[in-house]
């Protein structure tokens, strides 16, 4: 299945018709955006025309949610589907939008960061180990639901590193150690903070095509943006009292200053 959006004015204007010399019900409306119509046979089970009017309801209900088939899809993109972009070019064309309003900074992270989720897509391969997305109008809204999910999952590596990691310091006695492994458990996935950015930056990267008519369809509508809680919002954190207590006795240096402060 495949999700377009559809024009507030839309109606399919369904047709139900029974050809007896085929003994079977057709159904024809017309597709979002488009002048011509569909046709599709029913299928063998329904014979009645109660039947066929409750398959035109689901059709129908799918049809105002904007969700086509394969077929209707193809019959869509054929005659008012984006333009074919591919990712250089969509790259290129997002780079000269709204660049006066960015700092170079902020250019080059934003910049940084959609190339790198668009590799993602560019990557993704099928059963066959084909690439499945060959230009960006070939992303759907399943697509990005799917690399929402990577983004989660790597959030949740690093968030289990990073509980590992404070499980076992406990019995670290050496600094370089210490240093060692908190460094390698934040190497892993991603913080949720990041996976936050990196769907936020995607969704604007889309958004600014769409505004600025490159493209008809935006993947991003209706996908949820990520929201950390405020425990996961933090990229980094300072060291507690204990763990500082633990490098100052792998160093062997006197710990009277820290009597009189709290443990956190």
């Amino acid at each position: 299945m495949h999700k377009i959006e559809i024009p507030i004015d839309y109606k399919p204007k369904f047709e139900v018709s029974y050809r007896s010399g085929r003994g079977r019900y057709f159904l024809t409306y017309f597709l979002p955006k488009c002048t011509s119509k569909v046709s599709i046979t029913l299928p063998p089970e329904i014979q009645t025309r109660e039947d066929a009017e409750k398959f035109k309801d689901r059709k129908n209900t799918d049809l105002l949610k904007g969700i086509l088939n394969d077929r209707e899809y193809e019959k869509y993109k054929a005659s008012h589907g984006n333009k074919i972009i591919t990712f250089e070019e969509a790259f290129k064309i997002y780079l000269t939008i709204d660049t006066h309003i960015k700092g170079k900074k902020t250019q080059e992270a934003d910049s940084y960061c959609v190339r790198k989720s668009l590799k993602w897509f560019e990557e993704l391969k099928d059963s066959k180990g084909k690439n499945k997305v060959k230009n960006l109008t070939d992303i759907e809204q399943d697509h990005i639901i799917k690399y929402r999910s990577f983004l989660l999952s790597e959030a949740e590596l690093r968030k289990s590193a990073e509980e590992s990691f404070k499980r076992k310091s406990a019995n670290i006695k050496d600094a370089d150690a210490f240093d060692e492994m908190k460094k390698l458990s934040r190497s892993v996935g991603l913080s949720y903070a990041t996976a936050e950015t990196k769907l936020r930056r995607l969704f604007t990267f889309f958004n600014k095509l769409k505004e600025n008519k490159f493209l008809t369809y935006n993947p991003c509508d209706e996908v949820k943006k990520i929201t950390p809680k405020k425990s996961d919002r933090v990229r980094s954190s300072s060291p507690t009292t204990r763990e500082i207590g633990q490098i100052l006795d792998a160093l062997s240096y006197p710990r009277h200053s820290l009597q009189n402060i709290p443990e956190t």
